[in-house]
């Protein structure tokens, strides 16, 4: 019904440039040029709108891509959170096995000069007696001249 009123209409518009000395040829391509122009229109205008079921679909589409997209970067950083946790706990298990490496060295070491330390000591020790048994035998000698 609606397009049948629509070609009246558009009938009329002919019949009013053909009462303003417009050719009917004329009128009639004039008037399909304009009708293709304003369907042209008509159709870009439909494209650029949304349906009103799309539109309730929107939100709900925008907040499970939010969710999604949330849900993505909490992952990421969950991620990266486990992997600098590892990256420290390696490098704490790296620096515990350094420290024991340099305890064991020093421990060696300080045995080590504990050893020389004895050595040097027993050293020390031995020429002591060495020297108060010659100094005895002189002093006994030295006694038993003078006597």
């Amino acid at each position: 019904m609606a397009v049948a009123t629509a070609c009246r209409q558009w009938g009329q518009v002919a019949r009013r440039l053909e009462g303003q000395d417009v050719p009917t040829k004329q009128a009639e391509a004039i008037t399909a040029a304009i009708i293709e122009v304003l369907n042209d229109s008509l159709e870009n205008v439909t494209q650029s709108f949304v349906s009103k079921a799309e539109m309730q679909k929107a939100p709900s589409q925008n907040g499970t891509s939010a969710m999604y997209e949330i849900d993505k970067v909490t992952v990421g950083q969950r991620l990266d959170l486990n992997l600098e946790r590892g990256r420290i706990r390696d490098e704490l298990v790296n620096h515990n096995v350094e420290t024991t490496n340099l305890t064991n060295k020093l421990d060696q070491e300080i045995h080590a000069l504990r050893a020389h330390m004895e050595a040097a000591k027993y050293d020390v020790i031995k020429y002591c007696i060495g020297t108060h048994v010659s100094i005895s035998t002189i002093g006994l000698t030295v006694i038993r001249i003078l006597m």
